[in-house]
Formats: structure tokens, sequence, C-alpha cells
């Protein structure tokens, strides 16, 4: 049963970060909403490893350090995948499409190239 619940929670945090990435990728946002998510995504970084570093000081046992490791990474993935992706993604106007396509592994009528 440990085991079953050690791969419920590293397979849940996967699929919630592809959503999230779904999201970033189709999601209209102005310049200032762009912007605040490029630089507050990396910004967010160091107290997200700091809290997870004083998770671990409090009491530092192996089981403890894997659990913390899987939520810490998935949070860090999620943290520097968005902005990479909202930059991307406002830098170059055809790029959405092929983000698209490239996923999809078909073109879609009405995203401009």
């Amino acid at each position: 049963m440990k085991y079953a619940v050690e791969i419920f929670f590293r397979i849940a945090p996967f699929v919630v970060t592809f959503f999230v990435y779904s999201w970033a990728i189709y999601q209209p946002l102005s310049n200032i909403m762009n912007l605040s998510i490029i630089v507050g995504g990396e910004l967010l970084v160091f107290p997200l490893v700091w809290l997870g570093r004083k998770m671990l000081d409090r009491q530092p046992t192996g089981s403890r350090a894997s659990w913390i490791t899987i939520f810490v990474h998935y949070a860090l993935v999620i943290l520097l995948g968005v902005p990479l992706i909202r930059a991307v993604v406002t830098s170059r106007p055809g790029v959405k499409a092929t983000l698209y396509t490239l996923l999809n592994g078909r073109p879609v009528v009405g995203l401009e190239y």
C-alpha cells in the first residue's frame, strides 16, 4: 500500500504539471501578466528551495527527504517551466500553433503560424 501511495504522489503532480503547461501555452494574457509570470516565477524559486530545506532540517530522515524532494522538484518544474513557456509564447506569435502541432501531431486550423 505504501508503494501505491508513493506512485500516486509521483504521477499526480506530473499530471498537474502537464495541465499547468497547457494553460500557460494557450491562455491569452496581457503584457503585464506575462511579465509578472516571467519575473515572479523565477523569483519564487529561492523561497521554495529555502522552505524545502527548512522542512527537511526539522526532521532529517530518509523517507521525509524523499517526500519533500518529490514536491519541491515538481514545484520547481512548474516555477521554471511556466515562465519559460510564457516568454517563448510572448516573444514569437507563431509559437503557440507550433507547440500545439508538436503536442498533438497535427496542425490546427485557426491558429496563427
